[in-house]
């Protein structure tokens, strides 16, 4: 004997459920400098800054890149 299925309620059931297993949305503000050293390094600085409190509030990074 095959299990019963549930009556279909439309899908708001499933889509509430979905809604709720999803993560909330990051929203940022991602700014970023490059100032080439020389022809061959370069420096990056630069930050990412929350606009909503999920992501964290504020991150800077500083990078130095060579090509070989």
């Amino acid at each position: 004997m095959p299990p019963r299925q549930k009556p279909d309620k439309g899908g708001d059931e499933d889509l509430a459920q979905l809604r709720a297993a999803l993560p909330e949305l990051v929203y940022t503000l991602d700014e970023a400098l490059t100032y080439a050293l020389s022809p061959n390094l370069q420096l990056d600085l630069g930050g990412n800054f929350s606009l909503n409190g999920v992501a964290p509030r504020t991150q800077l990074y500083m990078g130095l890149s060579q090509r070989f």
